[in-house]
């Protein structure tokens, strides 16, 4: 363990001079290293029964440390060399800001009609009695087709179901402007849950929470609303995320597997613990076998969603084919860097990281001296960070589909 400890000493140090850099706890390349200094030292204090090799460990320490540095570099060529935006009202706020509302309010209908059109089709599709224990069937059937390749879907529910993206990203800049009432990021919240419950897919919860707290993030770097953060909410909200993200994945589990299953706490636990904090122990078991070779799949992974879009590559259903054994469960989820090193190597993921890094700091320094439109493009890095401990936020066409739509 004395690897992984350096790897979160090495993170600590780049953590600081980060925050020497930019003291604001918004920047988005101190967000990643926190980030997953967190998630290791989870690992490391919860974990004890989950195999994990140094040299993953280790590479992941490099990985955000090249990110970092980039980082770093980017923060030179903002002071220095490039343009300052008008200085920052709020009359300018209101009016680039403006398309959010409208945005929001429509996305929320949308989704809200997808939600009723879907029940609907799960009762004729799946001949269900009008009632609410039926409904409590439909996460099974869905999984059965789902993993069973027969899955069908008429194509505008699934557009409408993924307006619930540009739901959560309207939303959470809203409240992190302070145009609309913290208690409104519930709307995507439940509708990411209901969603869930009928497809029993934890994807979906999880997308949509990046998509809330990744705008959030974003509209706060900027000037004016850069307050300072309050511990005691901060708090509060970690302590739901740690009960409540659990509890969520029991119960989308125990539907999943049907309602006559058993539902046994302790082994329901160790799923959502695995699929929540095991790509770590993953990652780091396919990194000590992985050779680094000269066949890449240049982008197939990292960029899966649009590759298929364009026919390029096709994109399988999940995150990968192959399991690895985490403690006493089995998951495909091995973090961002497995698909950033099946497409460029070593040499490669280090300057594709180096070069995301600096894009990633000067969109928010451009940001956070009142560059408003960019709000939207610096949410979506924020989200390609906060996904990493997964995979590539990238192989998802509707979330991505959610940040083109925030943007306009």
């Amino acid at each position: 363990m004395i690897y992984l400890l350096s790897s979160v000493i090495i993170l600590i140090g780049i953590a600081i001079v980060l925050y020497t850099c930019e003291p604001s706890l918004y920047f988005s390349p101190l967000i990643a290293a926190i980030m997953w200094i967190v998630y290791i030292l989870f690992n490391y204090i919860i974990n004890h029964d989950y195999r994990i090799f140094s040299t993953g460990a280790l590479f992941i320490g490099f990985a955000v440390s090249v990110f970092s540095l980039g980082s770093i570099c980017g923060y030179i060529i903002s002071k220095k060399y490039l343009w300052r935006v008008d200085s920052f009202t709020d009359s300018k706020l209101i009016r680039v800001i403006s398309g959010w509302h409208y945005l929001a309010i429509i996305s929320i209908i949308l989704t809200l009609i997808g939600l009723i059109g879907l029940v609907r089709y799960s009762y004729q599709e799946f001949q269900l009695f009008n009632n609410v224990y039926s409904l409590l069937l439909v996460p099974q059937a869905f999984a059965t087709d789902r993993y069973g390749g027969a899955q069908f879907l008429p194509i505008e529910l699934k557009l409408l179901s993924y307006m619930i993206y540009p739901t959560a990203l309207c939303i959470g800049a809203l409240v992190g402007a302070k145009f609309w009432n913290p208690l409104m990021r519930t709307i995507p919240i439940i509708f990411a849950l209901s969603y869930g419950v009928i497809y029993s897919s934890r994807t979906v919860v999880i997308l949509t929470l990046v998509s809330i707290i990744s705008a959030e993030l974003s509209v706060r770097a900027i000037n004016l609303h850069n307050e300072k953060i309050q511990i005691k909410k901060t708090l509060t909200m970690a302590f739901s995320f740690f009960f409540g993200l659990p509890l969520i994945f029991i119960i989308l589990q125990w539907l999943r597997q049907g309602l006559s299953s058993d539902l046994i706490i302790n082994d329901m636990l160790q799923v959502a613990r695995s699929s929540m904090t095991g790509s770590f122990s993953a990652f780091t078991q396919w990194f000590h076998h992985f050779n680094v070779g000269i066949s890449y799949d240049w982008g197939a992974n990292t960029f899966a969603g649009p590759f298929e879009l364009l026919g390029l590559s096709n994109r399988v259903q999940g995150f990968y084919l192959d399991f690895t054994e985490v403690g006493e469960t089995h998951i495909n989820i091995y973090t961002v860097f497995r698909g950033l090193l099946q497409d460029f190597g070593f040499i490669g993921s280090s300057i594709f990281l180096f070069v995301w890094g600096i894009i990633c700091s000067i969109v928010f320094f451009q940001v956070k001296n009142g560059w408003i439109i960019g709000v939207p493009i610096l949410a979506l890095m924020n989200g390609w960070i906060l996904f990493t401990p997964i995979i590539s936020l990238f192989v998802n066409n509707s979330i991505i589909g959610g940040y083109f739509l925030f943007f306009i």
